[in-house]
């Protein structure tokens, strides 16, 4: 919807464009947040929805580990964060052999679990900076952890029998973790994926021989993207400015077609945070000076401004049958996942390890190799 002024399913469907459009503001922030009410909306229009969130109730995982035991959130972790880390530790199997954590950071994980289990953790974190403090934390609070700056993409050594974990691991961060962990016969593989659309690669084909038999294409990153596109824990005023960006990007879309005479829409550069403190004419003298396009009057300003408006209004409107997919499409990619350890000799569970309040990216899979 935000590329295109007119969708092919809107005169397919006119009665469901109709309901869409006439939703109210607060309607629409309700059934944004609410995906079993959006598909109860729905069904009128759509039945088959009626089954498809069904299909994406998967059971929260059993803690195996007390949270008792940890001596609080680590300085600096901010509360929804340490909830989720503390959610995500206490779920991991009880197993033994050397524990590793991918993509690590300042191992804010890797502390939690150490004081769990105690047991020690190798870290593997690319940004050297991030393994030094993180190492100067571990060193302070007498934990056996040693920091490795490591690329995980560029295929590391792993000791066979290690204990993989990963907190929200982006794209082609967890499924290198799957890779490399099959590959040397980890003992377990316990991930929580995010972000799958941050991918080095042009189209993300199935993993498991099963979803390559299902699929008959290959998902875009702007498919992928669809999987993480809600703000449930952004902060107001992270949503508010989220929201400006939207109507200014619209109302400037508005602005290209018309001084272009080309009624097409025309990606433009992201805006960075500093660059967003512009006022409307300044963002738009910006844009049209990278795009090579003369400067507005201030009343043609002021009329593709409120044409950028309504375009929002319609927009997160249509958006709402979008969203309607966003996580079965999340389920489908972390069952395709579960699937490919599970062909590589892994017994697996799926499920979830915190309230989607908390987190969104709530999935979890673990994965226990069968001893042959």
């Amino acid at each position: 919807p935000f590329k295109h002024k007119t969708l092919p399913w809107e005169s397919n469907h006119p009665e469901l464009s109709a309901w869409l459009v006439a939703l109210s503001d607060a309607e629409v922030d309700t059934l944004e947040t609410n995906s079993e009410q959006l598909a109860h909306q729905l069904r009128r229009f759509l039945p088959p929805t009626a089954a498809l969130l069904e299909l994406c109730d998967l059971p929260r995982l059993s803690p195996t580990n007390s949270p008792q035991k940890l001596k609080g959130p680590t300085p600096g972790v901010p509360g929804r964060k340490w909830a989720q880390i503390e959610s995500f530790a206490a779920t991991l199997p009880e197993v033994s052999g050397p524990w590793i954590e991918w993509c690590a950071g300042k191992g804010h994980l890797a502390r939690t679990i150490s004081q769990l289990k105690h047991t020690p953790i190798q870290c593997l974190e690319w940004d050297l900076s991030l393994c030094t403090k993180g190492q100067a934390m571990a060193t302070k609070e007498l934990l056996p952890l040693t920091f490795s700056p490591t690329d995980v993409l560029q295929n590391p050594a792993l000791t066979p029998g290690s204990n993989l974990v990963a907190l929200h691991a982006c794209g082609d961060l967890h499924r290198a973790l799957l890779h490399r962990g099959t590959e040397h016969r980890a003992t377990s593989i316990s991930y929580s994926p995010c972000c799958y659309h941050r991918t080095q690669s042009p189209a993300h084909s199935p993993l498991s021989q099963l979803g390559q038999r299902l699929l008959s294409f290959p998902f875009s990153a702007q498919d992928l993207r669809l999987a993480v596109h809600e703000t449930v824990t952004a902060p107001t005023h992270d949503r508010r400015r989220r929201v400006q960006n939207s109507v200014w990007r619209l109302a400037f879309d508005e602005l290209q077609r018309e001084l272009r005479g080309v009624d097409h829409y025309k990606a433009q550069p992201s805006f960075r945070a500093g660059e967003l403190s512009l006022s409307f004419p300044e963002f738009c003298l910006t844009l049209c000076e990278q795009n090579q396009l003369p400067p507005p009057s201030p009343l043609l300003l002021q009329q593709i401004l409120k044409r950028g408006e309504a375009r929002h209004r319609k927009v997160t409107r249509q958006d709402l049958l979008r969203h309607l997919f966003r996580r079965p499409l999340e389920v489908w990619l972390v069952l395709d996942g579960a699937l490919y350890l599970q062909e590589q000799g892994y017994q697996v569970k799926v499920g979830t390890f915190c309230d989607r309040l908390v987190s969104p990216r709530n999935l979890m899979v673990q994965g226990l190799v069968q001893q042959t």
